[in-house]
This record gives C-alpha cells, structure tokens and sequence, in this order.
C-alpha cells in the first residue's frame, strides 16, 4: 500500500495507530529464508542471495518463489538472477 494516496481519513489517530514500512528484503533476509526451505544448502543459499542482491523484493514474493521450487534447491538458486530481471522489468 502506498500511503501516500491514502485519503488523510483513513490514516487519521484512532483509526490507525501505528505505521510500519516494510521494505525489500536484504540479502540476509534472503539467505534466511532460502535456508529455512533447504536447510543443508548453505552454499546455494549464499549464491542465491548474491543472485538477487540489489533487487527490489519482498520477502513475500521470495516465498511464493521457494514454494514453486521447494523440491529443488538447484533450480531455485539458478532461476534467481530471472527472478531478479523480472522484477527490474516489472
């Protein structure tokens, strides 16, 4: 959500009262997560990280993208630097 084209109504005290901004994730957010879908990949992990580094992701879209490859590390860490482009793109 963008909040700056929220109506100032709609973020008035007492409606909401507390902002948070979530940004992209880091590159350690990154390798985190790859780890918690393939635990024993530590290297994959780091080269998946390092695929993405730079990239504007949330770590919301980097776990639909580790479910869609959760059976293979391989070919997770190796789609990264699509992703990456994908992203730039969109």
């Amino acid at each position: 959500t963008h909040i700056e084209r929220l109506a100032p109504a709609m973020i008035r005290p007492g409606r909401v009262d507390v902002i948070h901004e979530v940004g992209d994730a880091t590159p350690h957010q990154m390798r985190t997560l790859y780890l918690n879908f393939f635990p024993d990949q530590p290297q994959l992990a780091d080269a998946f990280a390092d695929a993405l580094s730079g990239s504007s992701v949330s770590m919301a879209l980097l776990q639909s993208y580790l479910l869609v490859w959760r059976h293979s590390a391989e070919q997770a860490c190796e789609g990264a630097a699509e992703l990456a482009t994908g992203v730039a793109q969109a």
